[in-house]
């Protein structure tokens, strides 16, 4: 059976592989009538149900049940439950709806003619169509940004999933045009105006009904009634492939009833999805079975740093000031105890000569270490050890070191739940506080290893920082910024390193280089107030005494981060690609900028003015933004950190009747996102 187009919304994440099997276990609820359509908020789930309301008056739809409203449910206990967003309930069908990433904007499904004095069962049937609302939302502060402008009274559109970013809008609609009764379309925000919607075409919708959108990465979920289990069953689709087929995903996750609205943290390898398998609409958990480890040890870490003290020197010499020259993996170094980072495993050789500057005598030999470092036996896990509330990061086994074992497969639990089954995965935290990740391998003789690491989830807007300094206060200074020096070298470190691989995964990573000392510093973390600092030091402190971090007052960087500005230095003649020579300037305090912070994406936008065709404009923009990425890519920026976009004459800053104005709409914007 086709469920009720006024009902549902999914957001889907991929499924990576159908061989891996699920158990499914049906979330707790006791309460009275349906539940489904799960999506993430927060830390909780916001669900559309039909549950019967003593609060507001409801009214019965052409089904006999109450109508659709949102509430809020546990993270993993259906049963406490509480309304969601009074201020945009209605005595009609509300939700489904989806959320941006960021949780700050959201696109709900709401019925058009929504009179508080209606209450026939017949009103529902009659000129009232379902449409999409687009609302922004703080701390369950609602306001509404505008009724979606394709909105009509003779077809419905409905099942919104956003994009994660907020920009585009996948749903559901049997609006003029498509392939069968209910298709998917999508359509495109510019400027706060939401475009023409454009259908998705036949290799994802059918002569059927396509519902529930979802995508991910390059990836479309939806369901549909081509009956290969029976009712709507889920599908996917490769959307980056213009001749790609819809395929079928697999049981338990469908079944012979209907079968939809999934969502998932991970990848689509634990989450939750909706079904009527036990005769009435409930959310499912589903998550992969996986074999037990117990008994596993901590993680341990391959120590590459180093503390050296000279040991002896010549007695002719105890008593004079002397020169301490460290020979050190062809590197030379002076001071008389020096801290030192090897590269890689492998097998060292230090030595320590003393010199006498006053007669030039060079003591050759006077210490020596033998140092063989070697990767820990384990499984090992590589990821941040602090990562941001709901913002993926990466889980990867690829340095697991266990010599002579043919390894069968690798399984992740965390917080005692089993997740995924592979080499790398990524993930994403909901709730703030430590969490227990474990990686768990099995060999192909069936023997397991495994071992345990924690990971600090903390709050997004909420800055932590890492020090380890005195209890001496810290008095901020204006036009000041503070980070930490985790790390310093002569040369630059290559980024192949470990020591660089482990200290760029850390959050405002960055490279500088200081010509007064002649030293590369590699730094992590950036704060305004300094004092915030001596708290978190202490934090870290307990958690980790080997940590020796060095704070830094540095001036901030001109430009910020994530936030559009314009190049005033880039000012182009009209259908002119060629840059003026003041461009060069600030090029290169660019460079300069993208060097140091090596982890960030540079995106320029490239626009025109209007004169000529659209056509044309927007070829010379495209030049005009191409010409650039090649220059950050001759100075070393890999291209990979570069985006380049053209937008022609869209979006003029000036009016385009007055030369000066053309002038100024034939402009650069940059954005640098960390």
């Amino acid at each position: 059976m086709v469920r009720q187009l006024i009902i549902f919304i999914s957001l889907l994440i991929p499924l990576l592989g159908y061989s891996q099997t699920y158990n499914v276990e049906k979330l707790p609820y006791t309460g009275d009538g349906d539940m489904y359509a799960a999506t993430y908020f927060q830390n909780k789930l916001v669900v559309c149900s039909n549950k019967k309301n003593d609060i507001n008056k409801t009214v019965i739809d052409i089904s006999d049940k109450e109508t659709i409203n949102l509430y809020i449910i546990s993270y993993r206990n259906g049963d406490s439950i509480s309304s969601f967003a009074e201020s945009i309930r209605t005595n009609y069908n509300d939700g489904p709806l989806s959320f941006n990433q960021k949780g700050t904007e959201f696109v709900v499904s709401k019925n058009l003619n929504s009179k508080d004095d209606q209450n026939k069962k017949d009103d529902l049937n009659i000129q009232n169509q379902l449409g999409l609302f687009w609302y922004s939302i703080d701390s369950l502060n609602i306001k509404l940004i505008s009724a979606l402008p394709f909105n009509s009274d003779v077809y419905n559109c409905s099942h919104p999933t956003l994009s994660s970013n907020g920009k585009v809008l996948y749903f559901s609609s049997n609006m003029p045009g498509g392939f069968g009764g209910i298709d998917i379309w999508k359509s495109e925000q510019l400027n706060g105006v939401w475009g023409i919607p454009e259908n998705l075409g036949k290799t994802i919708n059918s002569d059927g009904n396509e519902l529930f959108p979802s995508i991910i990465d390059d990836f479309l979920y939806f369901s549909s009634n081509r009956d290969e289990f029976g009712g709507l069953d889920l599908y996917r689709c490769n959307i980056s492939l213009s001749d790609q087929n819809s395929t079928v995903l697999p049981a338990p996750i469908n079944s012979k009833y209907d079968d939809f609205a999934p969502i998932s943290k991970n990848n689509f390898n634990s989450g939750y999805f909706s079904s009527n398998r036990s005769g009435e609409d409930r959310i499912y958990k589903f998550e992969p079975n996986f074999p037990e480890f117990t008994n596993c040890d901590s993680l341990k870490a391959t120590y590459f740093c180093y503390e050296f003290h000279e040991n002896s020197e010549p007695e002719i010499l105890a008593n004079n000031p002397v020169i301490h020259r460290w020979r050190i993996n062809n590197e030379v170094i002076d001071g008389e105890s020096i801290e030192y980072c090897f590269p890689s495993v492998g097998q060292y050789e230090v030595f320590l000569d003393v010199i006498d500057p006053v007669f030039k005598q060079t003591y050759t030999d006077q210490s020596y270490f033998f140092i063989d470092i070697q990767n820990e036996i384990q499984p090992y896990i590589t990821s941040k050890d602090i990562v941001l509330q709901n913002e993926s990061f990466t889980l990867s086994a690829k340095d697991t070191y266990l010599p002579n074992v043919e390894i069968k497969d690798y399984y992740w639990i965390i917080d005692d739940e089993p997740v995924f089954k592979g080499m790398a995965t990524t993930y994403s935290f909901i709730d703030q506080g430590n969490h227990i990740i474990k990686l768990g391998v099995i060999d192909t003789a069936g023997n397991k290893y495994c071992v345990f690491k924690t990971v600090y989830c903390r709050e997004r807007f909420k800055e932590i920082k890492y020090l380890n300094t005195t209890n001496k206060k810290l008095n901020d200074t204006t036009n000041l910024c503070y980070r930490i020096e985790a790390y310093r070298s002569k040369d630059k470190l290559n980024p192949d390193s470990n020591i660089y691989k482990k200290l760029s995964t850390n959050d405002n990573f960055m490279v500088k280089y200081l010509e007064k000392e002649d030293s590369f510093v590699y730094l992590i973390g950036k704060w305004d107030d300094a004092n915030e600092a001596r708290s978190a030091s202490s934090e870290m402190k307990n958690n980790n005494d080997s940590l020796k971090l060095i704070l830094r007052s540095l001036k901030p960087e001109k430009y910020k981060f994530n936030e559009k500005f314009v190049l005033n230095s880039f000012r182009f003649d009209a259908n002119s690609s060629i840059l003026t020579k003041t461009a060069y300037k600030e090029l290169n305090e660019l460079v300069e900028l993208l060097e140091s912070h090596p982890n960030t994406i540079s995106q320029i936008n490239a626009y025109t003015d209007n004169l000529g065709s659209s056509r044309a404009k927007l070829k010379v923009s495209i030049k005009r933004a191409e010409i650039i990425k090649k220059y950050f890519i001759d100075k070393g920026i890999h291209e990979k950190r570069i985006i380049a976009k053209g937008f022609g004459g869209q979006d003029p800053i000036e009016s385009n009747s007055t030369g000066i104005g053309r002038q100024l709409n034939r402009r650069i914007e940059i954005i640098i996102k960390d």
